[in-house]
């Protein structure tokens, strides 16, 4: 062979094997890069979801999939840091509560109940609710606190208890129970009540509202009795004259009592004064009855309230008398809470002794509260 041949032969195989070590290096190099790079991202203690998925940071360089897989236990410990992120976002969603709101005027006694959101001291709902507790007694037990929910009824509330003050409204109520709202009391005009039905008309569709107010009726007076001209010669003709206004006089007072037993008997028959299973408190439900059967009993004066609990026959006797008078203690107590005089309320307990339902004797309908009164 001859020498240029030899020449040619080994410069051909030094360039081949000039290319294969430069592509070796090649990719060796690319690799070392590779994981330089996620070390970096790490070292700056850069979420790797957020590099994963960010596009819009050009200088941000995404590393590839198969790339996780050399650094396994970072991977899942930001995974897990993700995770436990999201757990503390939901349980601060789930500790917002939703707001609540009692509001009851009467004469010398206005009551605030209820959980509301932080306000401002000059939010307007909070300057309404606060403005007559300068002239009348307030019991203020509402708690404004921050995990509270703004409410979407702000504004119906306010517009509802500018309307109680601006009427002069001896007895009102609004209470606010989730989605449900109860409001009742006594307008003195027609036009009052017209003025709260336009308030609460956009309000229809979005909440189960509840409207009992009622145009407080005139003085009517039930029985004339002109005072008889006495002859003093006569003293059998006096006394027939005193016996005759007396018996009128009786007459008026049980015609009214029996008036006012027989709203209450109504009320109780369409809703109960309940109570939490085996115990004497009474339920949030039962309150709402309690308090309805005292806007009556607040418009009587002269009167003893006699309030009975009753049992079902289930159970020992024992237990269903002590249950019984407990209840109606607690019933008592709430009566008392609410104006009306304790000294004139009496609580007493019949056990099963008294059954609705004599042939269904463990029947429910045997467990109840009845309210009874009578001229003092």
């Amino acid at each position: 062979m001859k020498q240029s041949t030899k020449i040619i032969i080994f410069g051909l195989l030094s360039s081949f094997a000039l290319i294969v070590t430069c592509i070796y290096f090649h990719n060796d190099m690319g690799k070392s890069t590779d994981v330089k790079l996620i070390a970096d991202t790490n070292s700056e203690k850069t979420n790797i979801v957020e590099v994963f998925q960010s596009d819009s940071t050009p200088q941000v360089i995404k590393p590839k999939i198969r790339d996780f897989q050399m650094l396994p236990e970072k991977k899942i410990v930001k995974e897990q840091e993700v995770e436990q992120k999201l757990k503390e976002i939901n349980k601060q969603i789930r500790t917002l509560k939703v707001s609540s709101l009692d509001y009851k005027m009467e004469k010398e006694l206005i009551t605030i109940d209820g959980k509301m959101p932080i306000l401002e001291n000059n939010d307007t709902l909070k300057l309404i609710l606060m403005s007559r507790c300068e002239k009348v007694k307030c019991d203020k037990k509402i708690h404004f606190s921050s995990e509270q929910v703004m409410p979407k009824w702000k504004a119906l509330v306010t517009e509802t208890i500018n309307l109680f003050h601006h009427e002069n409204m001896e007895m009102a109520n609004l209470t606010v129970d989730g989605n449900s709202i109860y409001i009742s009391g006594e307008f003195k005009e027609k036009e009052s009540m017209a003025k709260l039905k336009k308030i609460l008309t956009p309000y229809l569709t979005i909440y189960n509202i509840k409207n009992e107010t009622s145009l407080k009726e005139r003085e009517v007076i039930l029985a004339k009795v002109e005072t008889p001209q006495v002859n003093t010669d006569n003293s059998l003709s006096k006394n027939s004259s005193l016996e005759s206004i007396s018996s009128k006089s009786n007459s008026v007072k049980s015609s009214s009592i029996k008036i006012i037993e027989e709203q209450i008997s109504d009320i109780l028959k369409e809703k109960h004064i309940n109570f939490y299973r085996n115990r004497a408190k009474i339920t949030k439900k039962g309150r709402k009855t309690l308090d309805e059967i005292i806007f009556i009993l607040k418009k009587q004066k002269d009167i003893y309230i006699e309030v009975q609990g009753h049992t079902d026959a289930s159970g020992k006797a024992k237990t269903n008398q002590w249950i019984s008078t407990q209840r109606a203690k607690s019933v008592k107590n709430y009566l008392g809470s609410r104006g009306l005089n304790p000294k004139h309320i009496v609580a007493k307990g019949f056990g099963e002794t008294r059954l609705l339902l004599k042939n269904r004797p463990n029947s429910a309908i045997n467990r109840r509260v009845e309210i009874k009164i009578k001229r003092r």
